[in-house]
């Protein structure tokens, strides 16, 4: 398969920097959350054709063990079990279940739409709240990619 989506899914995120975070919003330069930043980066780059999301409150994951977001994003990505590469999709586990993600640039750099720095911004996995709970153990962490074409 030809990797050169990596470079173009890198590259629309980079497009989306400084977009505020907005609840269940897909706007560049308006606002837009963690899993809808995900959904433009391939929808925008025509990896994928559309990304349907239901409604979703913006605390499910404190309250509720379903794994709602985990869902959207296996619906188009595969699972991997080795280091990321550009363009495939980080994805943590906050309160009861995954539900923040991000797309990575280079691990573990990756670009992410959070709350914390009310926009989309440049983090490094490897430490802060990415890397830690808030007890100090270490957040799970789940890597997807693009299915094989073949």
């Amino acid at each position: 398969m030809d990797e050169s989506w990596r470079v173009a899914v890198v590259a629309e995120a980079m497009t989306w920097l400084r977009t505020r975070w907005q609840h269940r919003c897909r706007v560049k330069g308006a606002g837009v959350d963690c899993g809808q930043f995900i959904a433009a980066c391939f929808v925008n780059t025509g990896l994928v054709s559309e990304v349907v999301v239901d409604k979703y409150p913006r605390d499910w994951m404190l309250n509720k063990s379903d794994e709602l977001f985990l869902g959207v994003v296996r619906r188009y990505l595969v699972q991997i079990t080795s280091e990321p590469l550009p363009g495939d999709v980080a994805v943590w586990k906050y309160g009861r279940g995954f539900s923040h993600g991000a797309v990575v640039a280079g691990w573990p750099t990756v670009i992410h739409a959070t709350l914390s720095a009310r926009q989309v911004c440049l983090a490094d996995a490897s430490k802060g709240e990415l890397m830690y709970n808030k007890d100090g153990s270490i957040r799970d962490v789940l890597f997807f990619s693009l299915p094989p074409r073949g």
